[in-house]
């Protein structure tokens, strides 16, 4: 076997374990026990369960970046239909259990936390800001709409998100809500007000309700 196989092959049932038994309480000797691999070959590919856990967020991260350009350069796409290809794209990434590895990740290994939340930052601008500059030039969003503050106020809002009180109780996850956030300051919550939205009522309702599901 490919040692790059064997490489993601343990990232994946290694986040696999980590979602439904969390990060502090999978073990090492557990991870190579059920893949049938030595634990030679588990530390020859990573140094310890922080490396691990450090190899697949860098992984996770380099897919949602690619994805996420791929979308923002679609040039068959209107920008509305970007940002809910966007939301539907990262909801799909973020499986059952995620919720409470987050806020373990927090407190477990701050270090990946804050790497998480910076690399985060970094993406949601660089997307967003994209996809206001696209609206502007199609005509589709206000053009006195500074595209870096209104980023600056997603990613505001989408750290709120994060926080311990609101995901333990809240039925929906992290980025279900964040996705009801773009909804919300993208097409905004009036009905009827068309001026300076982005699509029409009927597809903003569309998208809300799809967002809930």
């Amino acid at each position: 076997m490919e040692q790059d196989e064997v490489k993601h092959r343990i990232m994946d049932k290694a986040l696999e374990l980590f979602l439904k038994y969390g990060y502090a309480k999978t073990k090492m000797e557990e991870i190579a026990r059920i893949l049938k691999i030595s634990r030679k070959t588990l530390y020859k590919h990573f140094e310890n369960k922080n490396h691990l856990l450090f190899e697949i967020l860098s992984q996770k991260h380099g897919v949602m970046s690619a994805r996420l350009e791929q979308i923002s350069e679609d040039d068959s796409l209107s920008v509305h239909e970007k940002i809910q290809a966007i939301n539907e794209f990262k909801m799909s990434q973020f499986p059952p259990g995620a919720n409470e590895l987050i806020l373990e990740i927090r407190d477990q290994a701050p270090d990946h936390y804050a790497y998480i939340k910076e690399v985060r930052m970094e993406s949601v601008s660089k997307s967003i800001q994209a996809l206001v500059k696209q609206g502007i030039e199609k005509g589709e969003i206000r053009k006195d709409l500074n595209p870096t503050i209104f980023a600056a106020l997603i990613n505001s809002a989408i750290e709120m998100t994060a926080t311990p009180e609101l995901l333990v109780n809240s039925p929906y996850s992290m980025m279900q809500l964040q996705g009801e956030i773009h909804g919300i300051l993208f097409y905004g919550i009036m009905n009827g007000l068309e001026t300076g939205s982005v699509g029409n009522v009927q597809s903003r309702t569309a998208l809300t309700e799809r967002l809930k599901t």
